[in-house]
């Protein structure tokens, strides 16, 4: 009986500002969790900033949050000596918490960012393994050695227990690329904490007052306050090279009446014909930059803008996507502008999606404002019923279910 969660996590278990699908995935499992950060950069060995072979152990509230050994370069450790005593010490420390049989009652669990946990799995030799593939990882413009990183994730899907894919698009690339079934599960959301707008939220209309402390959060009701009749459309995330910020200029040329703020950190832009066209919209009188958010802030802000936009350069990497915003944007229930990703078919009478091009994203726009003005019904409640079926807590079981299936844990 499986009653123990491990996750290797695609980023420090309290990195302010966002989330991810492994640490929200983490959280939502009903039972004794362990969640071990990313491997510490080669440069730790310069000022020793961690051991050579021991996990540090820390217990964040009801957490325990383990930091990794020092990482050895695959060039001094060809036989894998290094990693398979690091997984020795994070066996023992697994077992000291969840007795000498935890891999017959565990679920280890990582996405296909952790692919440099390779290793330390290798080693660990885990009962039930659960490989969460999140994005086309080697579709985004990073510099890494991408037959190491493609070969670190195939044996990861081929030793799984079962392998998951966030859309289509990427189930049917991993059966090309690895000969793998794997199980579609979308993304999921915390649905109450984006949907309501009076206590999670704290927002108040009626005297432009805030009452969750959070400067983004001031200034866009001062915004509001100031430039009374517009419309207010907005994006709120880490601001990345697969945002169309081309699209969002066409937006606010076209629509004098829609003001847009960007809510977010400025992000790996990737080029300089990106970080043109951010600059540039930056620029735009209709436009304003508001700066990262803290994620308790976030469902305020999403609850103060009028359309939702959410539109991601179309490509290999957008179209094997599942973003974690096109979950919060329906919970929050406002009109969702969507481009560039895939549009769960149940889901797209909920959205207003678009073909490429300027003349569908101005259509799509023009009935989102058809919905903030009252011309269409308001899709606020199937959109929220949309979101609360797809929590994290559904998805952690529909995995546990396909591990049930594929081992009988």
């Amino acid at each position: 009986m499986v009653k123990h969660w491990l996750t290797f996590g695609m980023s420090a278990f309290d990195t302010p500002g966002f989330q991810d699908t492994s640490r929200l995935m983490h959280a939502a499992f009903p039972g004794p969790r362990m969640y071990i950060e990313p491997p510490q950069p080669f440069s730790g060995w310069l000022h020793a900033s961690a051991s050579p072979f021991r996990y540090r152990v820390a217990k964040v509230g009801d957490e325990v949050v383990l930091s990794p050994p020092l990482p050895f370069p695959r060039r001094f450790d060809v036989l894998r000596i290094g990693a398979s005593i690091q997984a020795r010490f994070l066996d023992r420390v697994v077992t000291a918490a969840w007795g000498k049989d935890w891999r017959s009652t565990s679920i280890v669990y990582l996405t296909n960012w952790s692919y440099a946990a390779r290793p330390i799995v290798e080693h660990l030799r885990p009962k039930y393994l659960l490989f969460d593939c999140v994005d086309d990882v080697l579709a985004f413009p990073y510099e890494v050695q991408q037959e190491r990183v493609n070969a670190a994730m195939a044996w990861l899907a081929r030793r799984a227990t079962v392998v998951t894919a966030v859309s289509s698009p990427l189930a049917e690339k991993i059966a090309r690329d690895w000969h793998i079934d794997a199980v579609v599960l979308p993304n999921g959301v915390d649905a109450g904490r984006f949907r309501c707008p009076t206590s999670t939220l704290a927002w108040c209309t009626r005297n432009h007052r805030c009452e969750v402390q959070s400067t983004v959060l001031t200034q866009l009701v001062a915004l509001r306050k100031s430039v009374p009749g517009k419309i207010w459309a907005g994006f709120a995330g880490t601001l990345n090279h697969w945002i169309d910020y081309d699209a969002m200029r066409a937006l606010v040329d076209a629509f004098p009446d829609i003001h847009l703020v960007l809510i977010g950190k400025v992000g790996h832009l990737g080029s300089a014909s990106v970080e043109q066209s951010f600059r540039a919209l930056q620029r735009h009188p209709s436009v304003s930059f508001l700066g990262p958010v803290s994620y308790d802030a976030l469902p305020a802000c999403l609850h103060a803008l009028d359309i939702l936009l959410l539109t991601r350069v179309p490509g290999p990497a957008s179209l094997a996507s599942s973003p974690l915003k096109f979950y919060e944007y329906l919970a929050v229930g406002k009109p969702v502008v969507v481009c560039g990703v895939p549009v769960p078919e149940d889901a797209r009478a909920l959205v207003y999606s678009f073909p490429e091009g300027k003349r569908g994203l101005l259509d799509a726009v023009r009935l989102a404002v058809g919905e903030c003005r009252g011309v269409s019904a308001s899709l606020r409640i199937q959109r929220q019923a949309y979101a609360a079926s797809h929590s994290w807590e559904t998805r952690v079981e529909a995995a546990r279910a396909c591990l049930t299936a594929a081992a009988g844990c």
